[in-house]
């Protein structure tokens, strides 16, 4: 079921400082999380808010690994923490290393990769930045698959999005209001695809024992129904390397930021649609 958090409990929340949850500030913008994104396993850590927590536009954001050997879901499950969630204001980190289970479905050595998370508030366009280094601390070089996976309920609303975008990025939008998010990348993403829920999150599941594959670069333009998106980056890493990946989502994006993500021709027509 999904979750709608309210501004007490946000409140709580950055009181109590919890070691399972952050929550990070910057004037209304508000966003809670954990150390392995926003990940939805408790009310706390699934929260991107403009308002001071009234709304909240996020169900789940956060990642897959893959190889040609299976996909898993960067969770508690695959991944344990070095460094859990921690920061101040704006900004967390946290840093995440592959544990035995993952290991053994990926075909690889615990700890043979580290993820360095980091996360902030950008407080000129109030948008949510979250930069991943994918780390090969092993002995031999990788050829890895990172997904980065999006669940939005524009408004708080799971049935209302509109999505236009693709490989460069998205523009998720709220059919009732004209409330829009740009969903963007620090690096070029490889393939991309769109779904209600719970379509692409099957998808990426049903990789688990089977392999990395592309992504439809599909299902765009959406809706309106329940947003799910995914960008896909392909990337090959020597023994000792890293590679750094970045996703952005800005709330109510203004032409140049759009131009930015290649999305420009699309504010119009979005726009027009509300």
């Amino acid at each position: 079921m999904r979750k709608l958090l309210g501004s007490a409990l946000l409140f709580s929340l950055a009181a109590a400082g919890g070691a399972d949850a952050h929550l990070m500030v910057d004037g209304n913008a508000l966003a809670g999380l954990d150390s392995w994104a926003f990940s939805g396993s408790s009310p706390e850590s699934n929260l991107l808010s403009f308002d001071g927590g009234a709304t909240n536009h996020l169900f789940e954001l956060y990642g897959y690994l893959g190889n040609a050997s299976s996909v898993v879901r960067v969770t508690p499950t695959n991944f344990d923490e070095l460094a859990p969630i921690a920061g101040a204001g704006s900004t967390a980190s946290s840093q995440l290393v592959l544990n035995a289970t993952g290991a053994t479905a990926l075909g690889l050595t615990a700890g043979e990769i580290r993820l360095d998370y980091s996360f902030g508030i950008v407080e000129a366009t109030r948008s949510l930045v979250w930069d991943v280094a994918v780390n090969n601390d092993g002995a031999a070089p990788l050829d890895l698959v990172f997904y980065a996976y999006l669940d939005l309920d524009m408004e708080g609303d799971f049935e209302n999005d509109l999505a236009t975008g693709g490989a460069g990025g998205f523009r998720v939008q709220d059919a009732v209001t004209g409330f829009d998010l740009g969903v963007g990348s620090s690096s070029a993403a490889d393939h991309f695809e769109v779904a209600p829920f719970p379509n692409l999150q099957s998808t990426l599941d049903g990789m688990q024992g089977v392999g990395a594959a592309n992504l439809g670069d599909s299902g765009t333009p959406f809706g309106p129904a329940d947003f799910t998106g995914a960008l896909q980056f392909d990337f090959s890493l020597a023994a000792g390397g890293s590679q750094g990946l970045g996703i952005r989502l800005i709330p109510e994006p203004d032409s140049a930021i759009l131009f930015s993500l290649g999305l420009l021709g699309l504010a119009h027509a979005g726009r027009r649609r509300a």
